[in-house]
This record gives structure tokens, C-alpha cells and sequence, in this order.
């Protein structure tokens, strides 16, 4: 069940005048059963976009690169929920079962990638052993901060219960305090109302993405109409114009939040958002401190390494795209201030021009420094994810490989794939030999499959392992390689030395990849959490 939307939009000058007000309901039909109107705006005296500080005791500069779509700008479509989460959900009843908030994520997810920007990162079960106020607040903060944008700092006493008035009322909740409990004078504010829908999660997706012509939007009555996506810009409003001259320790943003039973629409969702110029709020009754805490956001892995051209360095990318060298190996960026479509799985050097290449779980090929650029699959829409991306030093392209064992040449040869095999466990690394013409594909078992001139040094197949395989690397001459479980084991093979490995450690995070450098017989192992085991390495 979906029901009608309804948000409100309000700037005030400093003697207190309004300037502006825009009111957005549901559909039309929804609207006059509910008693709504839609209001037109009062003078277009500032733009409809507004940015906030960060906190209250750091200047207005954002603390990571924007990205997504923010406003002035917004999706140049509507976009439906997919999956259909209403399907799942328990109608006409506010339902807090994974089963229903699980395809509301993904749905979310979904349209996020559309912008696009990744995934959000928190636990879903955690989430929704919140109260559904604080889970308004901080599915809001989530969708702030994840394009570079500060969070509201917290919700207070006085705000949630503007915010309940409205839920109560099944309308959206008007601010009509000029200062905020504490003293701060009000700057502007901005709420939104969702009557219908079954959960938090649910009321984002159309706030966020279900938000424009088409949809329960009332006041989006055309493609052009300026109602249009009015409750994504509550949320991801830039509050910066609203808080000009005002010190970075006075400036404040915060937020109101609540849910009530409704008689017409069965489920009533209710938010407000306020920047002030002041002291801090008094009666903060959850911040973003304690949201992140308790819903745990997870942080980027650390999921490639390898070794700068002369074994003296190396490169590290995380699965968000960032880039950390050390030793020689030299910074040529990252995708840390852009958005991806999917996690980034590895990285390879490109030797003979310079640069790197990193790779995405979907196909895609982000190429930095003189590494050239000779396709990818971001338009294939893959069954079986990417996991690996190898240099070809013979002939300078690239190959990528997917979890079934198949290989996709880019300015290189393919010798051949293990996609029509029965495999008894998915492919996780593909080790290009540095001499011959060739390469080999290593199972998450410990099964190698050769291709090409390439000789079989052995491999771990059939056997029980302590932990699965994650990845592999060649010696310098190409006549062995080494295997490297998640717990930290390594398996040596040809001429490749043992050098040690971190078996039966307590390491504070799993193993994720592996290097060799060519300045000793040595390796490096790489953990999630960024911590790197040196064994005869630099």
C-alpha cells in the first residue's frame, strides 16, 4: 500500500520573514481524499537548495568529495521501486521483517546505482532494531554523507514532536518556532510526510527515487513542475545560503522524526529538518554518533595490492576506489571522489607504460596514469562477477576473469577460459606468467588451471584447506607461484620459497590479496582491514 507524499520547504529571513514555501502532496486523487492542496511558491528569493556544516564546531567544508546527484540537480526520471518491496511487505501495517525491508534496500540500492553511487554499507538487522524515528534520521544521514554531504547532527525533543504532530495529523509537520530549544535562531527548514507506506526504508525509496512525475508526488504534475522531487531536496538539501555569516561553532543542523498509526492511510512517516544559527540544541535524544555506532556502517575493504616496477613499493586500492602507495610506487589517483556502479575487486600495474588499471566487481575498468585504456564489460550485464583483473606484459592489454573461470582479453591473447567446467569452487585470481605466454586461474579450493606455455606447478586441490584460497602471484622467472588462504596460510609451488605466512595468528582481519616483488623472492600479503604482512619483502 502506498498512499500520498507531502513535503514543505521554508526559508526565513533574518527578521524572520518567510521568503519561500513549497507544499507537495500525493496523486491527485489521493490529495483531495486526504484534504491537501498544493501550494505555490511565494518568491523564488533563493534557490530551492540549501548545505549545512558538518557539526556545529567544524567550518561548512565538506569532509569527503560530493557525488551522486545533489540538488539543484535531480534524477532525470522517476524510478519505480525494483524490486517491488510493497509485494513483500505486510499491507496497510508497519512491517519491521527482513524479508520486507531487505527488497526495500535493495531497491534503494538499486536506484542509488543509477546516479550512480554505491550501495549503502550498514547492518540491515541492526537498522531495524532501531525505533522507526531514529530509523527516519538515520537512513537520512546515510543518504547525506554516502555523496559527500554532512550529516544532521542529531534529533531533538522539541523537533520530534513537530514531527509527531504532523504523523498524528497525517500532513507534514510545520516548524513554527523561531528558535530552537538552546537559543539558536531558525534559518530554514523543511519537512516531509509519507502516509501508506510500511517502513522507514520504504518512505526513503520514494522520498528519494519514487519522488518524481509519476509518481505519489501530487505536486509533480508534469515533468517540469518545480514540486517535483521536493522531498529528496529536503533530505539532501544544501543548507550553506541559509547559514551564511553565521560562525562554524553556532552552526547547526538538526532533525525531527516520527511515526503514528493513521486511520485513512493506516501508516503515517514524518520528518523535519532545521538550520539554525546558535548555540547547540538542547534535548538531543539521538545523534549521528550514536546512529553509526549502532547500525555499524561497514568501511571499505582493502581488496588489491600490487608491487610498484621495481619491488621497492606498492600500490593498495580499497573496494571504494582509493589508492594508497608506499616506498617508489607513485599516486596516479583513484575513484574515491567519483561514484561507482560496483565495488572495485583488484588492481594491476602497467609496467612497460607506467599507470594502473583497477577493476569493479560489474566489469568496469578505471584506468589512472599512462595505463591505456582497451574496453571492459561494464555493458555486458554479467551473470558471475568479476574478480580479478591481470597484465599482460607480452603484449601490454589486460585480462579479466569472473567467479565461473571466464576470460575476457582486452589488446591481449586468450588462451583459453575455464567457464565450461564443473568447477568444484568459484575462481579467485588469475596469474599472468611474466615470461611465457600463458596463465593460470586459481579456485577458492586450491585448484590451478594452466593455459597457454604456461607449466603446472601443483596446487592444492582436493585437499582440506583451514581456510579458502583468495589469492595468488608468480615468482619473477615464472617458474612457480605461490597460494594464499584468507586466514593467512600460503602455499609455495615450483621455485617459488617458502617465506613464512601468518597461519594460526589471530589476525584482526582476513587475508583479501597477495604480491610478489621483484627486489626479493619475497611477497606481501594483504589484510581487509589495510594491515600488510611483509615475508622477505620491502
Amino acid at each position: 500500500m502506498r498512499g500520498p507524499f507531502d513535503s514543505r520547504v521554508s526559508r526565513v529571513a533574518l527578521a524572520g520573514v518567510t521568503i519561500a514555501a513549497i507544499s507537495v502532496v500525493g496523486n491527485g486523487a489521493q490529495a483531495a481524499a486526504a484534504g491537501f492542496a498544493t501550494a505555490v511558491p511565494l518568491t523564488r528569493a533563493v534557490p530551492l537548495t540549501r548545505a549545512v556544516p558538518l557539526t556545529r564546531a567544524v567550518p561548512l567544508t565538506r569532509a569527503v568529495p560530493r557525488s551522486g546527484i545533489l540538488p539543484p540537480e535531480n534524477p532525470p526520471e522517476n524510478l519505480p521501486p525494483v524490486p517491488n518491496f510493497y509485494a513483500s511487505c505486510a499491507p496497510g501495517a508497519l512491517d519491521d521483517t527482513t524479508a520486507c525491508n531487505s527488497k526495500a534496500l535493495e531497491a534503494i540500492d538499486r536506484a542509488r546505482g543509477s546516479e550512480p553511487i554505491g550501495p549503502l554499507r550498514f547492518s540491515l538487522a541492526k537498522f531495524l532494531k532501531l525505533s522507526v524515528a531514529d530509523q527516519l534520521f538515520a537512513i537520512a544521514d546515510l543518504e547525506r554523507v554516502s555523496r559527500g554531504e554532512p550529516p544532521m547532527t542529531a534529533l531533538t525533543v522539541q523537533l520530534d514532536k513537530v514531527a509527531q504532530a504532523g504523523a498524528s495529523l497525517d500532513k507534514d509537520p510545520q516548524v513554527s518556532a523561531v528558535r530552537l530549544s538552546g537559543g539558536a535562531n531558525v534559518r530554514a527548514w523543511g519537512s516531509n510526510w509519507a502516509g501508506g507506506t510500511e517502513s522507514a526504508l520504504g518512505s526513503d525509496d520514494g522520498w528519494m527515487y519514487d519522488d518524481g512525475y509519476g509518481s505519489s508526488n501530487g505536486g509533480c504534475s508534469s515533468p517540469s513542475a518545480e514540486q517535483c522531487w521536493g522531498h529528496r531536496d529536503n533530505i539532501l538539501g544544501l543548507w550553506t545560503s541559509d547559514l551564511a555569516g553565521c560562525p562554524s561553532a553556532e552552526s547547526q543542523l538538526v532533525m525531527g522524526a516520527a511515526y503514528a498509526k493513521s486511520s485513512k492511510w493506516a501508516t503515517s512517516f514524518a520528518e523535519t529538518f532545521v538550520a539554525a544559527c546558535g548555540p547547540k540544541p538542547t534535548g538531543e535524544v539521538f545523534t549521528w554518533a550514536e546512529a553509526q555506532a549502532a547500525i555499524v556502517i561497514r568501511r571499505p575493504r582493502q581488496v588489491g595490492i600490487a608491487s610498484s616496477a621495481d619491488g621497492k613499493g606498492y600500490f593498495i586500492v580499497s573496494s571504494t576506489g582509493k589508492v594508497f602507495v608506499t616506498g617508489d610506487a607513485h599516486s596516479h589517483g583513484g575513484i574515491a571522489a567519483r561514484s561507482l556502479r560496483a565495488p572495485i575487486v583488484a588492481i594491476a600495474v602497467d609496467g612497460a607504460k607506467g599507470g594502473y588499471w583497477l577493476v569493479g566487481s560489474n566489469g568496469e575498468v578505471y584506468p589512472f596514469g599512462s595505463a591505456p585504456f582497451y574496453g571492459d564489460l561494464r555493458a555486458d550485464h554479467l551473470v558471475h562477477p568479476v574478480v580479478c583483473i591481470a597484465a599482460d606484459k607480452r603484449s601490454g592489454g589486460y585480462w579479466l576473469v569472473t567467479s565461473n573461470g571466464a576470460v575476457f582479453s582486452f589488446r591481449a591473447p586468450n588462451y583459453g577460459s575455464a567457464s565450461t567446467r564443473k568447477l568444484p569452487g568459484p575462481i579467485v585470481a588469475i596469474i599472468a606468467d611474466p615470461v611465457a605466454a600463458g596463465y593460470w586461474l586459481v579456485g577458492g579450493d586450491g585448484s590451478v588451471y594452466r593455459f597457454g606455455r604456461v607449466k603446472s606447478w601443483g596446487s592444492e586441490a582436493g585437499k582440506h584447506l583451514p581456510g579458502a584460497i583468495v589469492a595468488a602471484t608468480a615468482t619473477n622467472n615464472g617458474l612457480g607461484y605461490w597460494l594464499a588462504g584468507r586466514n593467512g596460510s600460503v602455499y609455495n609451488f615450483g621455485d617459488a620459497p617458502n617465506e613464512g605466512g601468518d597461519a594460526g595468528k589471530h589476525l584482526p582481519a582476513p587475508v583479501t590479496a597477495m604480491a610478489a616483488t621483484p627486489a626479493s623472492a619475497g611477497y606481501w600479503l594483504l589484510g581487509a582491514t589495510g594491515g600488510v604482512y611483509r615475508f622477505n619483502a620491502p
